[in-house]
């Protein structure tokens, strides 16, 4: 692109060097998103936390870690509230049709006993996570994680 901007000041034209340059720019942008991707994380901010480090993403004094792991049961406690209150319809997320939105929901609340959150104390979501479990293709995946 630049190469074209100096080349038209000389009257010179790069045939198609818009398509190249469109092309080039989504490519570069499928390295980040592979890298992203791969952690499981959002669109280009996983790379720029992966440099920050774990505990620096929300705290820089070690005296501080132990209070926001003490913390976790209870905002993630609070955020699955806060989902079956005012988000979900049910039974499934959006209401009557299963959407994506169920399997991420799903996989969020995979993280609620590792987090000591008692999925009961939200039973639409307890109930959701049950009849997701029991999907055929929900089983296969988990077996296939577990072996």
């Amino acid at each position: 692109m630049l190469g074209q901007a100096i080349g038209r000041s000389f009257g010179i034209l790069f045939r198609g060097a818009d398509d190249i340059t469109g092309w080039l720019t989504a490519a570069a942008a499928f390295f980040a998103l592979g890298h992203t991707f791969r952690h499981g994380e959002l669109v280009r901010v996983g790379i720029w936390l992966d440099y920050m480090g774990p505990r620096a993403r929300w705290a820089a004094e070690e005296s501080s870690f132990a209070d926001m792991k003490a913390m976790i049961p209870k905002t993630m406690g609070a955020c699955f509230s806060l989902i079956e209150q005012k988000m979900f319809k049910g039974p499934w997320v959006m209401g009557e049709q299963y959407t994506i939105c169920d399997p991420y929901l799903y996989t969020l609340s995979t993280w609620l006993e590792g987090d000591s959150v008692d999925i009961n104390a939200t039973p639409k979501i307890a109930d959701h996570f049950k009849r997701m479990s029991d999907r055929p293709a929900v089983r296969k995946v988990m077996d296939a994680q577990k072996a």
